[in-house]
């Protein structure tokens, strides 16, 4: 996937494409500091995660803007967004994702709070990295203590 982000970025570069080389040098910069700090390569798994963590910050950044109505900023963070998703696995819906809680909390009878390790691993197990863990957690917490 580097390679990919190296090559895509320099043809954002050639485009002037301003926002699209930031979001992609921010890319690179994580994924490099992370291989130094391990002193070997990123997995697919672990580059993923990282772009997740770029992805959220670019996502509060934009929900700032839009309460401070900045639409120029919000333009802006929008256009990063999409360069960013490209290389990010299709999240999983919300649907599928509280229905699959529903039925593991069901058919396992988990009824505690400190049962929530097992609907998380079997969530992570089910899904991957294509959930978003803090949502489905929420989630799981509220169907629990019920």
């Amino acid at each position: 996937m580097k390679f990919e982000i190296e090559t895509e970025k320099w043809a954002a570069v050639k485009a002037k494409n301003t926002q699209a080389v930031i979001v992609y040098n921010e890319m690179l910069v994580a994924i490099n500091d992370f291989e130094k700090s391990k002193n070997r390569p990123a997995s697919e798994l672990e580059e993923i995660d990282l772009l997740k963590k770029i992805e959220k910050n670019i996502k509060e950044s934009t929900s700032d803007a839009i309460s401070l109505n900045r639409q120029e900023v919000v333009d802006e963070l929008t256009i990063q967004l999409t360069t960013i998703r490209k290389y990010l696995p299709k999240e999983a819906g919300k649907e599928e994702v509280e229905s699959f809680i529903d039925d593991y909390v069901k058919d396992n009878n988990i009824i505690e709070p400190k049962q929530m390790g097992l609907v998380m691993k079997a969530l992570k197990e089910k899904f991957g990295n294509t959930v978003d863990m803090k949502v489905a957690g929420d989630y799981a917490k509220t169907l629990i203590s019920k």
